[in-house]
């Protein structure tokens, strides 16, 4: 039976891959985001069928795949949002689909990350080199995520940042504590480094420099 799961979801994936190189070449956004689409609606149902205890590696793999899927969607959502902007306010419908697809998108990274955890729920303190660098983009993305959700709630609003300054912050510090990761997510890291700022040491040294 474990072969012709595997077989089965190899073969999806091929699908999936498909679709992703036709999107790829296609110049219309929104036949483009359908394309992802069809990804998704292959995809979802079979992770989410899929028993970690048997088939843990198998479904890492598609948790991240429909991560990345939904946050391209999100990503052509806003171009469309951009041009919509443009000449008129957003609605709330395209306001409740862009959340929903920024949501997804976290959502699925986040099981990513989850998966790693040990039996007790632990994260871990050493990233394998198998998993380096798709849980420090898992991390990056998931902050990014978080910092686009659009919410008319302050409180909201400002619980999204802090979500998303606390991952953009453990990018930086697991790169600062294990200096050999930072080769693996060097764009990640340095973009981090750019929303977390500089250290507080840094910051007084150049107001003090200032005050001079």
């Amino acid at each position: 039976m474990d072969g012709y799961v595997t077989d089965h979801i190899e073969i999806l994936q091929d699908h999936s891959a498909l679709f992703q190189a036709l999107a790829f070449f296609e110049e219309d956004v929104e036949r483009r985001c359908k394309m992802h689409k069809r990804r998704v609606d292959m995809l979802e149902p079979i992770c989410n069928d899929l028993n970690s205890q048997y088939y843990l590696l198998i479904r890492r793999q598609l948790m991240f795949e429909l991560a990345e899927t939904y946050n391209e969607m999100m990503d052509l959502k806003l171009t469309l949002a951009n041009r919509q902007a443009d000449s008129q306010s957003l609605d709330s419908h395209t306001i409740k689909k862009f959340n929903h697809l920024c949501s997804a998108s976290a959502k699925y990274f986040q099981m990513f990350l989850d998966s790693l955890c040990s039996p007790e729920g632990k994260y871990p303190e050493h990233l394998e080199e198998e998993v380096l660098r798709p849980a420090l983009v898992a991390r990056f993305r998931v902050a990014r995520l978080h910092g686009k959700l659009i919410s008319s709630s302050p409180p909201v609003q400002l619980d999204n940042l802090n979500k998303s300054l606390e991952n953009y912050k453990y990018v930086v510090q697991y790169c600062d504590a294990h200096p050999e990761a930072a080769a693996a997510a060097e764009t990640e890291l340095e973009l981090s480094r750019e929303m977390v700022g500089p250290p507080p040491s840094e910051n007084q040294s150049a107001e003090s420099e200032d005050g001079c």
